[in-house]
């Protein structure tokens, strides 16, 4: 496998040393784990824990005090109550805050690496992409909901701005694959992914932890989390839980500040309260607060469009061609071999560069959710208010080079959102029952703009900073600004019925009426391009010019499927679901600016799925598997057509099966296995030539496997735990017009980790390293070849870190 994808020709030399030392040091690693059962115990079968659910027989479960990191089933609330995982006839993977600790997993991306069919990236700090069977939102305006819902302590999260946050003092985490609209209701099309946190306790408790480390080239991070929890009075309990992350990257920019910086503080408040003894009241608030942090870092890679207007990578040798913005002349080519237009040949090491502009990131989010639960003689009622206020402002330089050329491209954002929810649940021997009412009110204002230097193309490359203020050469600046409302209110109900002991039919419906209006305004202030396309310099888009910036969707989410439960340990399900992500606008910031093409339609997936979950072996094993396939209707597709950001609806299709395996054989020892099996398509795509094609859907790899071996044993008067954790990932487009550019080959990575904790379990110790082998692959990928270069976010490097914890 090789490391680096773009090199310069006296690197080339040494691709397959470096070929080689990867391959050899995953075989290493894999022998590590083949060789780890001989040094482990026998164990005896974990003790019987007491169903929750009368129809659902008991099941063994490993002894707590002896690993839980692997195979203990916890319990979750998928389905709106509580239920063990391997009682929940849907695919779901979830841990518990005992499993991160013990796995090292310190946010959602982590856990991705052990979840199978989910990948989750980051373009940058303020941009979050959760890919859940190929479904994902890969568009990085503001105003768009993606396809995956994020919910936090049974709020649900309406913007992607507030994704990227710190997960700390977690109870735990469920990542729900598959349509999720009766139960979850908004844009859960692809699936749901859940935080809980740790709520306020009944005696005093409290921990503290810091991780610190650094990257392979020399940049280091420290983050730091804890909490302090117990009783005020008799019917009165508080937590309060603190997390801060001061990290500096591994970029390094040989001409000023370096981006990729980010220092973040968060905390959460919680007060619980016993009203009586049937009604409890919770109140949350929480603030996440980013200051003195740099832009996020990008990579450039030099390229240039092909027959289909498709970027392909130039390589050390090649000569773009490109269209003449500034229309003195039908094309120019780049000024020398593997270099952008500026004449900029970026190094064979994504993590350097000469930025000239390292850019901002700042942002605050201020957070207030209210539950109040109530229990009646066979039925409980759940109220959840929800308030959220989001500001942010992210610059960058697009084209990460020491030219003015793409000087800066930035966003801005001031978001509230409010929502009431209302359950009443209940149950009875042959039936349980979920409905439930729910409101949402959400209000943003943002803006883009870009900032953009012709010189290139009439020869004159701008080099001084005089250049911004001066407008020398030639300049243009672009600017977006724009306000969406969104008003949501749905009605929904789901039921178990249990037609025998062992076999019960689920069925759920939701109607959601939602209602958006879009008010957006476009200008190009000096006027260049206008006078190039002939378009006029303003646009304004908005319900009073334009009958499609008021728009109304209406739609019903459905469920029905089949359970059975054979014997105690297996069950066994199917069924259809259908769920929908409401229509949006584009707002592109590049002209001509096409009014027309603004609005796009909602999405619908109807799914058919069918599963088994099994424990055998006494408890000690569990074995999840599930095949299915997607029928998707005007599937939201994002672009960039030359320099346009479009979203467009085309129809898909998508199927594929997944695996997960977890056994702890012996004491001490867990293994965990998962893989996934992914195919995709998008139909008649259009190209930016116009032609149309049939495409790969984005982040969507056909072949995903990850694997996992811990062994704890006893020793220096304590407990020492070794781990090791490898992941395949199969080739795949970092977007949905599949540009060669885009394409990222497959690729291996493997973490490692040595922990410890002394007898009485008061202190604890880790020692962690990283992708160990240093693999270069991409997160995320722009293709701008019309301007002589793509955007690209790579994974972290090589990282080494210690952390160290305390509890009470």
């Amino acid at each position: 496998m090789r490391k680096l994808h773009f090199v310069s020709g006296d690197q080339a030399s040494f691709r397959p040393v470096k070929l080689r030392a990867e391959l050899l040091a995953t075989a290493l690693l894999v022998a590590c784990l083949a060789a780890a059962p001989s040094h482990a115990q026998t164990q005896a079968a974990g003790p019987q824990t007491q169903s929750a659910d009368p129809q659902i027989p008991a099941v063994a479960t490993s002894d707590p005090d002896e690993t839980t990191s692997a195979v203990g089933d916890i319990v979750v609330t998928a389905n709106r109550r509580s239920e063990t995982v391997q009682r929940v006839p849907i695919s779901i993977t979830a841990y518990s805050g005992t499993q991160m600790k013990q796995l090292g997993l310190y946010n959602a991306s982590d856990i991705a690496k052990f979840t199978p069919a989910v990948s989750i990236s980051q373009a940058s700090p303020a941009s979050t992409s959760i890919n859940v069977r190929g479904v994902s939102q890969n568009n990085f305006s503001d105003h768009l909901e993606a396809p995956i819902a994020v919910y936090m302590d049974d709020a649900y999260i309406g913007s992607n701005g507030a994704i990227s946050v710190p997960v700390y003092d977690m109870q735990r985490i469920e990542i729900l694959r598959g349509p999720q609209g009766t139960l979850f209701g908004r844009n859960a099309t692809g699936g749901l992914v859940q935080y809980i946190s740790n709520g306020p306790s009944d005696h005093f408790e409290a921990y503290a932890e810091v991780s610190g480390g650094a990257y392979e080239y020399g940049k280091g991070f420290f983050q730091s989390e804890g909490a302090i929890s117990g009783p005020l009075s008799d019917t009165v309990r508080a937590r309060l839980s603190v997390a801060t992350s001061n990290d500096a990257g591994p970029f390094h920019n040989g001409i000023g500040k370096d981006p990729g910086k980010v220092n973040e503080y968060a905390a959460r408040l919680q007060l619980e309260a016993d009203l009586d003894s049937r009604t409890v009241i919770k109140f949350i608030g929480n603030v996440d607060l980013t200051r003195n942090s740099t832009g996020p870092g990008y990579a450039s890679i030099p390229s240039a469009p092909d027959a289909d207007g498709l970027g392909v990578a130039l390589g050390p040798n090649g000569i773009g061609t490109y269209a003449n913005l500034a229309g003195t002349t039908p094309t120019v080519s780049s000024p020398c071999p593997g270099c952008e237009l500026t004449g900029y040949k970026p190094g064979p090491n994504p993590f350097k560069g000469d930025n000239v502009n390292p850019g901002f990131f700042r942002r605050s989010i201020y957070g207030a959710t209210i539950k109040l639960t109530h229990e009646f003689d066979g039925a409980e009622l759940s109220s959840v208010s929800n308030y959220q206020n989001i500001s942010k402002s992210v610059s960058l330089s697009s084209d990460a080079s020491p030219s003015y050329f793409f000087y800066n491209y930035g966003t801005q954002q001031r978001y509230h959102q409010f929502s009431q929810e209302l359950r009443v649940s209940g149950s009875s021997e042959k039936l349980k029952w979920v409905a439930g009412l729910y409101y949402l009110s959400m209000t943003g204002r943002y803006g883009v703009d870009g900032f953009f230097d012709l010189g290139p193309y009439i020869g004159a490359t701008c080099t001084v900073p005089a250049c911004i203020t001066t407008g020398s050469p030639v300049q243009d600046f672009f600017r977006a600004d724009y306000r969406m409302t969104d008003r949501t209110y749905s009605g929904f109900a789901q039921a178990d019925y249990y037609i025998t002991p062992k076999f019960f039919v689920t069925a759920g419906l939701r109607y959601t009426s939602d209602h958006k209006v879009m008010d957006y305004a476009w200008k190009d202030t000096l006027g260049f391009q206008t006078i190039l396309t002939g378009g006029a310099p303003t646009v304004n888009y908005n319900p009073a010019t334009a009958p499609s910036a008021d728009r109304h969707f209406r739609n019903v989410s459905a469920k029905a499927q089949l359970n059975y439960v054979p014997r105690e340990g297996v069950l066994l399900y199917a069924g259809y679901t259908r769920g929908h992500k409401g229509g949006n606008w584009s707002t592109p910031i590049f002209p001509p600016i096409d009014v027309p093409s603004l609005p796009h339609k909602q999405e619908v997936l109807t799914s058919y799925e069918a599963g088994t979950k099994l424990r055998f072996l006494d408890g000690k094993a569990t074995l999840n598997v599930s095949g299915f396939y997607y029928d998707y209707k005007d599937y939201q597709a994002f672009a960039i057509t030359g320099l346009i950001q479009k979203i467009f609806n085309v129809d898909a299709n998508l199927y594929g099966g997944e695996a997960e395996f977890r056994i702890n054989p012996t004491k001490g020892l867990d293994i965990a296995v998962n893989g996934a099996l992914l195919h995709t398509v998008a139909k008649d795509v259009p190209l930016p030539v116009g032609r149309l094609a049939d495409r790969r859907f984005p982040d969507a790899s056909k072949l995903m496997m990850g694997g996992l071996v811990r062994y704890s044993f006893s020793a220096l008067d304590g407990k020492v735990g070794t781990q090791a954790t490898v992941n395949y990932v199969g080739g795949h487009y970092l977007t949905v017009l599949n540009e060669p550019v885009n394409y990222q080959k497959a690729y291996v990575t493997s973490d490692l980790r040595l922990d410890y904790a002394p007898d009485g379990g008061q202190f604890t110790a880790a020692l962690f390293v990283r992708n160990v082998t240093n693999n270069f692959h991409r997160v995320f990928g722009l293709d701008v070849a019309a301007l002589s270069y793509t955007q690209a976010v790579y994974a972290p490097p090589r990282t080494f870190g210690a952390t160290i914890g305390w509890k009470y």
